[in-house]
């Protein structure tokens, strides 16, 4: 809409063409010449004139001032009572500013009985400029400023006071020229009517004009004139309307122009407005101090490189003391698309304000847009790399613009109340955000539909849902739900930052955070700050996994999530009645032998002497004795690393390994406990369903290097340990040349190849022989109490 902002006043040149050069020269020729000398002539023919050898001259005073003279070659009375006036001249005194208009023909007839006055033959004046336009002069006009008037079978009644011809009329003035065919007089209303085919042509201000108009009326007395079917052409540039209405001031002035019924601006390479109303205020140098367009406002400017099309139902425009536009008000279903190559703009609200600059003489640009009543702006690019497009609302949003070349840009934009942010990727990423307020800026020197967001900011309840393609073909779409208090969108990072009780979740997760970041590119993201992570199953089966830590660290293509321990408080993971906590725990998809599976490793984040992971797991309930009917007890391990691999089912533990229970300890230096297949039908439903965690009840324990077990009033040593939880047993072997020893308070000490016990009972089986002479060796040492 930038043409009609900077245009408008060419409006104000058509009305001033008319009414200085058509308008009053033909009043002052029909007021002064038709209804004073006319009318006074016939009377006074013969009173007072001097013959002289070249004709005669009459000359009429008011109060010692003349008024008016008339010259003529030759008169003559004829005796019916017609006056005939040959090669006559007049010269119009008396008009405030001292000027004098002169009236000439070659004759001129008057009917006394009918009171009918007729120019025979062309008429020629030449009239002074209005006393607005010329000021006030020395009687002696400028030729410049003269206001030439020619037309032909003029006929003066003086009964009706109506001065008409029929005839075709040509006026020139200040490099303007123009003409019409017919035109009325009425000296008593002051009414002045061109009748057709008005035409005007030259150049104003240095600028080609051309003004055509099919009708024209001026009422001198409301100082009104009006114009039908008026088009005004300038430089491409044109306006027109089916009727138009142009108010002038005491000083004949143009202070208003008004049209109405299929009202056109138009200008070369800025497009078309239409509407059905056009009011425009000028000030009192002739340029537009206000606009208003109204009716049904459609816009268009269709070129091989553009097309801007809009709608409204009013447009309001402010200029300022020279003419230049300043803002402008467009209300009722506002609507502005713009597609230039590849990228789209669109902009669609109630109400858009707009702040406007004049960045170069005669260039008039946008600086800054509010658009309020469900605003929405959208920018679109369908270039090489794919479609990709991002949509702007909220109640009020505030876009500001700065030129670029020849062209303007957007380079930030404001939203407050209800903002949504809606992006779509080339990739096929879809993500739309909510909040209070919006904050963006735009990265420069991106063409127009294709702007990319280089910083956004949304404040206020904010809330997220972002869609994404599976990670291979085939896969489901991965859908992501976040909140938080504030959001911020890194552009050149191409990462989205929510920080103030953050919480993500998709099908199979949830996280609580402070603050969590994420790339929109890769998918990883970033946790800190109270992390919370729930794992659920797809199918919604079985407990979810838990974690809590300091941060956390996902990357989406290798399939990983490592999670951080801080402040002296470990990462902690558990699911039912299992757990582990370690300085970093890392979940992450592997593929063995082909089959993708998840694999927990939880470890310290320095060497260490110390053990730092400690875990809880469950342990399978007896087959048979007393402790039957229990559901087993949990199960203590400590050590510096665990792995634990789903499919295989296996926790292992490695470094200085402490593995506690209710009925004793065990050390070694590395441990394995296998845990149970899950169960089948009913019992499912108690089994957890999710995977990558050592859930599920220890079956078996296998323990090596450096093994001690401790319970209750004994002690075992050895190198190898097994353990079986359903019967309790636990089997023991030595290394080479070291057998297995047990110290027991009241058996003493036991060795042999293999020793097998119980928790809760006090028996010993030894077995096993020497490996070297296959000779069975039992060794009993018993204690005597002194």
């Amino acid at each position: 809409m930038r043409f009609t902002l900077g245009k408008l006043r060419v409006v104000v040149v058509a009305g001033a063409v008319l009414l200085v050069a058509v308008v009053a020269g033909f009043v002052w020729y029909g007021q002064h010449s038709a209804r004073q000398w006319f009318k006074r002539l016939p009377k006074q023919l013969g009173v007072d004139i001097k013959q002289e050898t070249n004709g005669f001259t009459y000359s009429q005073s008011v109060k010692g001032k003349t008024v008016f003279t008339v010259h003529a070659s030759k008169e003559v009375e004829h005796s019916n009572g017609k006056i005939t006036l040959h090669d006559a001249g007049i010269i119009l005194y008396g008009r405030q500013d001292g000027k004098a208009d002169r009236i000439h023909g070659a004759q001129f007839e008057f009917d006394r009985p009918s009171g009918v006055m007729t120019a025979v033959g062309d008429v020629y004046i030449d009239l002074a400029a209005p006393a607005g336009k010329a000021g006030v002069g020395s009687g002696k006009d400028d030729e410049s400023k003269l206001i030439h008037v020619k037309t032909s079978g003029l006929v003066f009644n003086q009964k009706t006071r109506v001065a008409a011809t029929d005839e075709g009329i040509e006026f020139a003035a200040e490099g303007l020229k123009g003409t019409a065919v017919g035109a009325d007089y009425d000296s008593g209303s002051g009414v002045v009517v061109l009748r057709s085919q008005v035409h005007v042509t030259g150049v104003r201000d240095g600028r080609p004009v051309d003004l055509v108009a099919s009708h024209a009326v001026m009422d001198r007395t409301g100082n009104v004139a009006n114009l039908t079917d008026a088009k005004y052409v300038s430089n491409g540039e044109s306006v027109s309307g089916d009727r138009a209405v142009v108010r002038m001031g005491a000083d004949s002035q143009p202070e208003r122009l008004e049209a109405q019924g299929h009202v056109v601006l138009a200008g070369a390479g800025r497009g078309t407005m239409t509407g059905d109303k056009l009011d425009v205020g000028l000030n009192a140098a002739g340029q537009p101090k206000d606009a208003h367009l109204w009716g049904g406002v459609q816009y268009k400017d269709v070129t091989a490189v553009k097309n801007a099309t809009g709608a409204a139902q009013d447009v309001r425009v402010s200029f300022d003391g020279a003419g230049r536009p300043t803002h402008a008000l467009v209300t009722g279903g506002v609507r502005m698309d713009e597609a230039a190559g590849t990228g789209t703009r669109s902009l669609k609200a109630e109400r858009v304000e707009m702040a406007l600059t004049e960045v170069v003489k005669g260039r008039v640009e946008v600086k800054e847009t509010t658009a309020t009543g469900g605003a929405v702006l959208r920018m679109a690019d369908a270039g090489a790399k794919g479609r990709s497009a991002t949509d702007l609302s909220g109640d009020t949003l505030t876009a500001r613009f700065a030129a670029d070349g020849k062209k303007e840009r957007i380079t930030g934009l404001n939203g407050v109340g209800h903002t949504v942010v809606h992006q779509v990727g080339v990739k096929g990423a879809e993500e739309t955000s909510s909040g209070d307020t919006l904050e963006i800026s735009f990265k420069p020197g991106v063409k127009a539909g294709a702007e990319e967001i280089q910083r956004a900011v949304q404040r206020g309840s904010v809330k997220t849902v972002r869609s994404a393609p599976g990670k291979t073909a085939g896969s489901a779409v991965r859908v992501e739900h976040a909140s938080a208090d504030t959001a911020v969108f890194d552009g050149d990072a191409n990462k989205l930052t929510m920080t103030g009780g953050v919480q993500v979740s998709d099908a199979t997760s949830v996280v609580l955070a402070d603050t969590v970041g994420m790339d929109r590119g890769t998918g990883d993201s970033t946790a800190d700050g109270n992390v919370r992570v729930s794992y659920m199953a797809e199918d919604g089966k079985g407990e979810p996994v838990h974690v809590t830590s300091a941060r956390a660290v996902e990357k989406h293509s290798a399939g990983t999530a490592e999670f951080f321990g801080g402040a002296g408080k470990d990462a902690r993971m558990w699911q039912g009645g299992s757990q582990v906590e370690a300085p970093v725990l890392l979940l992450e998809d592997v593929k063995e032998a082909g089959v993708e599976k998840r694999r927990l490793t939880a470890h310290g984040d320095v060497a260490g002497e110390v053990p730092v992971v400690r875990a809880v797991l469950v342990s399978e309930k007896p087959a048979t004795g007393a402790k039957a009917k229990s559901d087993g007890g949990a199960v203590r391990i400590s050590g510096h690393e665990m792995v634990y691999t789903e499919g295989a089912r296996t926790v292992v533990f490695r470094g200085r390994v402490k593995v506690e229970d209710r009925d004793g300890t065990m050390n070694a230096q590395e441990a394995t406990a296998f845990l149970a297949e899950k169960a089948a039908g009913a019992a499912a439903a108690k089994t957890p369903g999710v995977g990558g965690f050592p859930a599920g009840r220890v079956e078996r324990m296998v323990a090596a290097g450096a093994v001690q077990v401790e319970q209750p009033g004994r002690k075992a040593t050895g190198e190898q340990l097994v353990y079986t939880a359903a019967d309790q047993t636990f089997v023991m072997t030595g290394g080479k040349g070291v057998p297995p020893k047990m110290v027991d308070e009241e058996k003493g000490t036991i060795t042999g190849a293999t020793l097998r016990f119980r928790s809760g009972d006090k028996s010993v089986m030894i077995s096993g022989g020497d490996a070297s002479t296959g000779a069975q060796r039992v060794h009993g040492e018993s204690k005597v109490k002194q």
